[in-house]
């Protein structure tokens, strides 16, 4: 029994396009969700929302570069979180400063005397005027976890000081971790070497949830008439699926058993891999036979080799 091993390969054209995405992607999440939190913000959902929209258009950057490298895809997805959050808080003090300069406005006689007063004002309270020092003051103000808001206009702030920057920082660690995880994932997925291209998956038959350890002695011993009883259309508890590259090679071809656990009301909770194989074509022409039953014609293919993808 082999398990895929995947080469690590990247081109530069690769860590190029890995990056750009994922750049692009971070920026445009973080310009939207701060233009979306100056009226509602859902806290614990924007944060997973975040992630997902970073880390999915660095791992679609992962695809269309065919990086094959974990590492690389992960530090994009990092970075690009990373950086994604930074430009919400900047834009945050950006705005931060706007409110007051209005709450200030018929004090001052010009715009200049407003800027100089706010300036002169961090520079006293936090020994400065840059980005920590601005964001110290958003903390000190305090936010409302209702509407992650300023605690200006009435709101009492459910956060302040070293509170607001634990959450800050949790949050964070929400956007960069989804952001790294995504794309790492993709990285790792199949690919063919040889036609530089991904692997295809295409799900055979479904696994009853009593036989799945059954099923996978049988197709680690290589078994494949007699997996015939562990077979079911309903694929809810298990399924078994044929990867093979996307251009129809006589390159091997990855068989998969996954585990679905699920709780009382049918939803999802995880998906464990319980059996993986490297084989050969021939090896998975006769097992995608076996799942389509007796009597059924041959998937096809020239020299026994299974096409990408029959049904």
């Amino acid at each position: 029994m082999a398990k895929y091993v995947r080469s690590g390969n990247v081109g530069l054209v690769g860590i190029l396009l890995v990056s750009a995405l994922a750049l692009v992607s971070g920026a445009l999440s973080g310009v939207a969700f701060h233009l979306a939190g100056r009226y509602f913000y859902i806290v614990g959902i924007f944060p997973l929302l975040w992630g997902l929209l970073v880390g999915a258009g660095t791992a679609y950057g992962v695809r269309q570069g065919k990086c094959r490298s974990a590492l690389i895809g992960a530090a994009a997805g990092l970075v690009a979180g990373a950086s994604s959050y930074g430009l919400f808080q900047v834009l945050g003090n950006l705005h931060h400063r706007e409110l007051v300069r209005a709450a200030w406005s018929g004090k001052a006689s010009s715009d200049q005397d407003l800027d100089r007063w706010y300036d002169e004002g961090l520079s006293k309270s936090f020994g400065g005027t840059g980005f920590w020092a601005q964001l110290s003051l958003r903390a000190q103000a305090g936010i409302s976890l209702r509407s992650h808001g300023s605690s200006g206009n009435g709101k009492s702030p459910t956060l302040t000081g070293i509170g607001v920057f634990l959450y800050w920082l949790a949050e964070l660690a929400v956007v960069a971790g989804i952001a790294l995880a995504l794309p790492m994932a993709a990285a790792k997925e199949p690919f063919c070497e040889p036609c530089e291209a991904w692997y295809e998956k295409k799900d055979l038959i479904g696994i009853r949830r009593a036989s799945l350890e059954e099923a996978r002695s049988r197709l680690a011993a290589g078994d494949y008439s007699g997996l015939a009883a562990c077979f079911t259309p309903d694929r809810q508890d298990g399924i078994l699926s044929l990867e093979k590259c996307s251009r129809g090679c006589n390159g091997q071809v990855r068989v998969k058993l996954t585990a679905i656990v699920r709780d009382k009301r049918g939803k999802t909770v995880s998906r464990k891999t319980a059996f993986e194989d490297m084989v050969t074509p021939e090896l998975a022409e006769t097992l995608q036979r076996a799942a389509a039953g007796p009597g059924a014609p041959p998937p096809g293919g020239i020299g026994g080799a299974v096409p990408p993808f029959a049904t």
